[in-house]
């Protein structure tokens, strides 16, 4: 496999007078490597191995009446949990890799506690419940704590000349940039309140850089899990606005620019562009539709 984003041309390899094949991904320790080092194989693998596990001790642990919540929670962070974020402490992760993690981490939580959707339980109640953080706290914490671990180690180790290397031939295109690994640090310190400039000074002390980590994480999913709840909170006390209809010979009709619609969902959509145009931004009220 050629790790490049620009050239695909074939490489002639060969070991021991055997040409080798050249593959777009391969497994190693248990990883999986792409040519474009994106993160969509290796998650969807990383799932697909916690899976596995969950369904294993699924009827006989996690649906078991005789065993309590405490200690399904707690075989489910043993044998589950180190599967779904097995090798995440060097991950580039952008915000759908988050979700889609967290999507299987809070399904996994609803089937042990046998809560469905239409009971009607926030996310955020779910993982209270559990006494557990979301799949973004323990990313940041693998993380950071793994950065530390790197720079305390003696500078003729491999991972550490890695870490600190930078490249000194080419050059970054323009527009939108790949997710660095350090962009993800410094996104991790900044929601910890770490100041990227001096954590190193920090990561000398390793007891005081772990209870550092481990108290600001806490931290930041406890505000996470409130902005949420508020967030959730202000969406339904909003009082939804009465939609009607405007049907002129059998045709959805806007009123006001005389536009027509063949849906439903597109004539509500743009009475609300209409309403926004025609109010301040702070006055602005949703327009749920009815009917």
């Amino acid at each position: 496999m050629a790790l490049d984003t620009s050239i695909d041309e074939p490489m002639a390899i060969k070991l021991e007078d055997e040409s080798l094949g050249q593959v777009q991904k391969f497994k190693y320790l248990g990883s999986v490597i792409t040519s474009r080092s994106h993160l969509d194989s290796e998650i969807n693998c990383r799932i697909g191995a916690a899976a596995a596990a969950f369904g294993k001790l699924r009827d006989k642990v996690f649906r078991s009446h005789d065993i309590k919540l405490s200690t399904k929670v707690s075989v489910y962070m043993a044998m589950v949990h180190p599967n779904l974020l097995y090798g995440s402490e060097t991950w580039c992760l952008y915000r759908k890799h988050i979700r889609t993690l967290d999507r299987f981490h809070i399904r996994c939580l609803r089937d042990i506690m046998n809560i469905h959707w239409s009971d009607r339980v926030r996310n955020t109640e779910i993982l209270r419940r559990a006494n557990v953080w979301g799949i973004e706290a323990y990313l940041m914490r693998r993380q950071l704590r793994w950065c530390g671990h790197v720079s305390r180690m003696s500078d003729e180790r491999v991972a550490k000349r890695i870490f600190y290397s930078e490249l000194q031939d080419g050059k970054r295109k323009q527009g939108g940039q790949l997710l660095r690994y350090k962009d993800v640090l410094k996104r991790h310190m900044k929601q910890c309140s770490i100041v990227p400039a001096r954590w190193e000074t920090f990561t000398k002390d390793r007891s005081h850089w772990r209870r550092l980590v481990n108290t600001n994480v806490t931290k930041f999913e406890l505000r996470r899990l409130k902005a949420l709840d508020a967030k959730r909170d202000e969406l339904k006390a909003r009082q939804p606005a009465a939609l009607s209809y405007n049907y002129i010979a059998g045709v959805l009709t806007c009123s006001e620019c005389s536009r027509t619609f063949s849906t439903k969902s597109g004539y509500a959509s743009h009475l609300r562009a209409h309403q926004r145009r025609s109010q301040p931004e702070s006055e602005t009220v949703a327009v749920t539709e009815y009917g």
